[in-house]
């Protein structure tokens, strides 16, 4: 059997479209596990009866990993939105706004965990 231990040290930015980068971190031991649980959510439930696991699941990757970020604008005065980290993750006002676009959430959280989950070894295969 082998375990995936983190580094902890992780601290790489994500390149998404349209100039955006996310700064990211993995999440603590307390986030992780609720995670997890939002996770075990997910599986449990048919995608074409309920999408809501789902969201919350990659709604909670995005409020605890993200760090920092390049490239978010305000929509009306088009001024740059600073990336604001609260107690270890993303400020509630931040998070309100993205989580009106389920489907930017989970094309974030998606990247997300591909970025935390995936060794070097499985960057290779």
């Amino acid at each position: 059997m082998e375990l995936f231990l983190r580094d902890n040290d992780l601290t790489n930015w994500v390149d998404l479209e349209s100039g955006v980068s996310l700064k990211i971190a993995y999440p603590t031991y307390e986030q992780e596990k609720e995670i997890s649980s939002k996770f075990v959510d997910c599986m449990s439930t048919e995608l074409e009866t309920n999408s809501k696991p789902y969201v919350d699941y990659y709604s909670l990757l995005v409020r605890y990993c993200v760090k920092d970020w390049k490239g978010i604008s305000d929509l009306r005065t088009k001024e740059p939105i600073p990336c604001k980290v609260v107690n270890n993750e993303l400020s509630t006002d931040l998070m309100a706004a993205l989580i009106r676009d389920p489907l930017l959430i989970a094309d974030w959280g998606g990247r997300i965990k591909t970025k935390i989950d995936f060794t070097e070894t499985d960057k290779k295969k």
